[in-house]
C-alpha cells in the first residue's frame, strides 16, 4: 500500500517538479497538490533517516524515552488518549 502511494506520489512530484521553475510557482498549487508534494518530500527523508540531523540533546532524550518504556511498558499510554488529553474529546 504505501509503496504504492509512495510510486503515485513520487511521480506527481517529478512532474509538478519539472512545470516549476521558481519556488513561488509551487504556492500557487492547489491545497491538495502541495499536500502531496509535502508527503513525497517527509518520505524520502523517512527512507534515508540519517539524513535527518539529530542534535545529541535530542537523541539523548530519545534514548532516555526508549530505555524508560522498555523498563516499564505498562508506562506507555495509547495515541488517541494523549490527543484526547491535549485537544479535547472529539
Amino acid at each position: 500500500m504505501y509503496a504504492s502511494l509512495r510510486t503515485r506520489t513520487s511521480a506527481c512530484l517529478s512532474d509538478t517538479m519539472h512545470a516549476v521553475k521558481d519556488l513561488s510557482e509551487l504556492l500557487q498549487l492547489p491545497a491538495d497538490q502541495r499536500l502531496q508534494l509535502v508527503e513525497a518530500i517527509w518520505d524520502s527523508l523517512v527512507e534515508i533517516p540519517e539524513a535527518v540531523p539529530i542534535s545529541d540533546d535530542v537523541r539523548e532524550e530519545l534514548d532516555r524515552r526508549l530505555a524508560a518504556y522498555y523498563d516499564d511498558p505498562s508506562s506507555a499510554r495509547p495515541w488517541h488518549e494523549i490527543k484526547e488529553e491535549l485537544f479535547g474529546p472529539k
